[in-house]
């Protein structure tokens, strides 16, 4: 969801524990400014590069250029989603607070989100695996739980469990194949794997 070429000008600034961060809207969702959030946590900055993950989900970050003195430059936005995401990669103990203010604030600031948005909320992974389980105070732990018994979830365990039986299936065939042009080719000669 990268949009380098956009050109951004800040539409709130919002305050966590007397830490300034600046929130960008697109599409009626609101996209929080990385190093803020870092500095929010009280985490050095080189933490920002957590989004680069290969777990952080794709739809939770975009990059956009922002018009500063110095000239264009890029910046890292995370949804609220990725807000989590980032404080559950980086320290979920001490980010749980800020993950669960982002997620109050995209409320307030999206009362009617689109379902199944995952700038907002939740999913299940491309792979078909669920989100790491948030903390308790995270503001997403019932979302999760949710996520955990829903028809999406089980339907990909169904298919990663079909995967996985179709895989034992032709490694067997190929393993028996094997044994049997073992047993019928002649004594001191070998058989091509």
């Amino acid at each position: 969801m990268d949009n380098p070429s956009a050109l951004i000008e800040h539409d709130l600034f919002l305050t966590f524990n007397n830490c300034p961060i600046r929130v960008i809207m697109f599409d009626g969702v609101p996209w929080f400014v990385v190093p803020d959030l870092c500095a929010a946590m009280g985490v050095y900055p080189k933490f920002a590069a957590k989004v680069n993950n290969p777990a952080f989900p794709p739809s939770a970050k975009r990059t956009c250029s922002e018009v500063t003195e110095e000239g264009l430059q890029d910046i890292v936005l995370v949804s609220p989603v990725g807000a989590w995401w980032l404080t559950a990669l980086v320290d979920p103990a001490r980010g749980q607070g800020l993950a669960a203010w982002t997620r109050r604030e995209a409320q307030r600031l999206c009362p009617e989100p689109r379902p199944g948005d995952p700038a907002m909320f939740l999913t299940v992974g491309a792979d078909g695996s669920l989100p790491p389980r948030p903390f308790r105070y995270s503001g997403r732990k019932a979302e999760w739980e949710d996520l955990r018994h829903s028809q999406e979830y089980f339907n990909s365990q169904m298919a990663r469990a079909t995967e996985r039986k179709d895989l034992q299936a032709r490694l067997l065939t190929e393993a028996e194949a094997a044994r049997l042009a073992a047993l019928k080719a002649p004594e001191g000669s070998e058989v091509a794997a």
